[in-house]
Order: structure tokens, then sequence, then C-alpha cells
């Protein structure tokens, strides 16, 4: 991650920006698809605890030197940020559009707080599907519940979300061992008596364990989701 970091700084110092380093970036890699940034704006992410307490920077609201169970009440883009048209065309276009997973409040909610991208997903034919997280997050969904994820994910996109994928498959004991050291815990399926959203309940999570590297200090997920089971999953709901 690091390298991949350096990488890039390095190529859009060389190439003149950081929209044509990612292009490039894409071709070195021989990605499929395509990577497109939701916004070029200089901005930071700032959120506001239920203490009155504000921080700003990703890393410290992703591992917050306070107190984790304090509630996130608010998060923010400082300046605001203006969105990449390209973002727009592809949200436009999309036959399916895939919310998740990731951390709820530093991955996947600034996305939608970047100006144009609410009324461009209110507006899509697309179908827009929310992939619940397996665990919670101490720092920023401590005890969340999958209703409490919901809930605050539509604070920020209404009523656009289609269907939402909750996992069913048992999680490693060994690993929720780990978890629990931390204060996080499976996310509890509550979703029950919904008729919108549409719930979908499958088989997602993957049964290998992550490991990383040695060299790597930051927190990583042990258990995640399995690609080809979810690719699947979301491909029937076309």
């Amino acid at each position: 991650m690091t390298f991949g970091n350096l990488f890039m700084a390095a190529l859009s110092d060389i190439l003149g920006s950081q929209e044509e380093a990612i292009r490039q970036t894409g071709r070195v890699l021989r990605i499929r698809g395509s990577v497109i940034p939701v916004s070029l704006t200089k901005t930071n992410l700032a959120a506001t605890y239920e203490n009155g307490q504000t921080l700003t920077e990703e890393h410290l609201i992703d591992e917050p030197p306070h107190d984790g169970k304090l509630k996130i009440i608010k998060v923010y883009l400082k300046p605001r940020a203006r969105v990449n048209p390209e973002a727009i065309t592809a949200i436009q276009e999309a036959d399916l559009v895939v919310l998740g997973p990731g951390d709820l409040y530093t991955s996947l909610i600034p996305n939608l707080l970047v100006d144009g991208v609410y009324a461009a997903l209110k507006k899509t034919k697309a179908k827009k599907v929310y992939v619940l997280n397996l665990m919670t997050k101490f720092g920023q969904t401590y005890n969340f519940t999958a209703k409490d994820h919901l809930a605050v994910l539509q604070k920020y996109v209404d009523a656009a979300i289609d269907a939402v994928i909750v996992n069913t498959a048992p999680l490693s004991p060994t690993a929720l061992a780990v978890y629990a050291k931390y204060h996080e815990i499976p996310v509890q399926d509550n979703l029950t008596n919904i008729k919108t959203p549409h719930i979908v309940r499958a088989d997602v999570a993957s049964r290998h364990l992550t490991t990383k590297s040695k060299s790597d200090a930051l927190v990583r997920s042990l258990i995640r989701h399995d690609s080809d089971k979810l690719a699947k999953t979301l491909i029937h709901l076309l």
C-alpha cells in the first residue's frame, strides 16, 4: 500500500495530474474496467462526535485517540468537494451501483458527501445495492446492528437503496476472539419486517482468514467477504 501511494505520487508529478496518473496506473497493472475518482478536490474528512469533539483526517477517525464507544453524529468534507464528471457519467450509465463493503464513515459515506453524487444516485436507473459489513468497527460503528448501519447510510442517500446483502455464513470463532479484544462483534441481522429495501440473505463470507505483511502497521480485517460469492449474488440481482 505504501509503495502504491509513492508510485501514484510520482506519476502525478511526472504526468501533471492525479487523474492521468490513475489512468496510467491502470495500464501498468493491466486492470480490467476503470478506476474513476469521485472527486479530484483537495479536501479533508471531518467527524463530529456526540460529546461535541471534532476530528479531521481519515486516520484519526479510523483509529481514534479517544474512547471508541463514542458515536459519530456527523461527517463532512472541508472544503466541499466538486464531483468528477466522469463519476457522474459512470453512475448514470451503470446497471448496478454497489455501496460497500467498507468502513461506514471513512470508506463509504465520504463518497456520498461529494457535491453531485447524491443527485446522480437518485437519478440513475441502476439498481443500488448496499453490501452490509460483516463486523462492527470500534471507533465508528461500536455495537451497531444491521438496522443501525442502514439508518446511517440512508441519511446520505435517502430512500435510494434498492437492496441490502446480508451474510448468513458462520464466521471463524478464532477470528471472532481476536475481534472481541478490540470491542468488535459480528453485525447482528435485525432487518425484519422491512418492505424496502429488499433484503438479500446469502453466504458471502470468505472461509479464509486474511494475513498481512509484518511491515504493515495499520489494523486490517481478518474476516472478509468472498469476492466470487459476492459477485454471483450481485449479478443475480440483475
